[in-house]
């Protein structure tokens, strides 16, 4: 369900954000299958740490900014043909008779999706946090399956 607030250019803001992923998304979804693609961003409301994804002939490198998110409140997992990435950015307290004043640090928990093209090593992908920015490796198959031939019988 979307987040409702009493700010109308924020949540012009958020549609907008809504539409560029939206066409970032279909851009994907002309490119072949040999690609690593993000899936499109349900809620509009949540938080969305920014990835960026490199590609050279041995594997594709994803870059997510995590900033104040320690290691065990990371999950990296592969689903099927999904490498999920989750975790939660803890709730800031302000203590000592502290008010917020102005908040604008995403926080709580976030998910994010991106499909796993056919030709790569499942077992070999890497995560490493270090100073905030959430590095996988997602090394690329040169073995490529050779054609079958099925034998046709009479019935």
């Amino acid at each position: 369900m979307p987040e409702i607030s009493n700010d109308p250019i924020l949540d012009e803001l958020k549609a907008m954000r809504q539409r560029m992923d939206s066409l970032f998304h279909e851009s994907f979804e002309e490119r072949d299958d040999e690609c690593l693609e993000m899936e499109p961003q349900a809620d509009v409301g949540a938080w969305h740490p920014p990835v960026d994804i490199f590609e050279n002939d041995k594997e594709w490198m994803m870059l997510a900014d995590l900033p104040g998110i320690l290691e065990q409140d990371v999950t990296v997992e592969i689903v099927d043909s999904r490498l999920l990435i989750s975790g939660e950015r803890k709730t800031f307290r302000p203590g000592n008779n502290l008010r917020i004043s102005q908040m604008e640090r995403s926080e709580g928990r976030f998910s994010r999706a991106f499909l796993l093209p056919a030709n790569i090593h499942k077992e070999e992908i890497n995560a490493e946090l270090k100073q905030g920015v959430l590095k996988i490796t997602v090394p690329k198959s040169t073995l490529a399956e050779s054609p079958r031939k099925v034998t046709v019988k009479a019935g």
